[in-house]
């Protein structure tokens, strides 16, 4: 970028020929002179470091989506949780494992009733639930009332200042 940089002032020093037909953009730029063109150059280039830094560089909104994605789920699954105690009088699915739960959830029970719905892109291949970053929930069924779930959050660590938790999230 410096080279290019020292080309364009050495350039702009140099006096060119004057000729008889130029395009519009030769018109623009035979305009500018000396320090314009540079402070153009430098304006082209800021840009371009810019454009470049903003595709890079993560932002903290996609991060903010995500926790918000995350935290929708995780309430989603903690009220099909509740309602399915509340059909089936506070009996617990009859499932092993975090996929049968969801399962239970989703449709597989008693009655055929869907009390989670989720997107296939949240649930991976041994069915579990997903957070926005693609780690499977940590689930775990204290009582008929009550389902613990975490996520590892955005770092996809667990036990991590990041972690998101339901609970927490119920008393915001």
């Amino acid at each position: 970028m410096f080279v290019l940089f020292a080309v364009l002032i050495a350039t702009c020093l140099v006096p060119t020929p004057k000729t008889t037909r130029q395009s519009r953009a030769g018109r623009l730029f035979s305009r500018l002179k000396g320090p314009a063109i540079i402070i153009v150059f430098v304006g082209l280039m800021l840009f371009l470091l810019l454009a470049v830094l903003a595709a890079v560089l993560p932002t903290g909104g996609r991060t903010q989506a995500k926790i918000a994605k995350t935290k929708n789920i995780m309430l989603q699954i903690d009220n099909a949780f509740v309602n399915y105690g509340v059909e089936y009088d506070d009996h617990l699915p009859s499932a092993k494992d975090q996929a049968g739960l969801i399962k239970n959830l989703t449709k597989d029970n008693p009655r055929g009733i869907v009390f989670l719905s989720l997107e296939a892109k949240d649930i991976n291949a041994q069915g579990e639930a997903l957070d926005a970053w693609g780690t499977p929930l940590h689930m775990t069924v204290v009582d008929s009332q009550h389902l613990e779930i975490r996520s590892a959050g955005p770092d996809k660590t667990w036990q991590t200042r990041d972690d998101l938790d339901a609970n927490r999230i119920r008393q915001e």
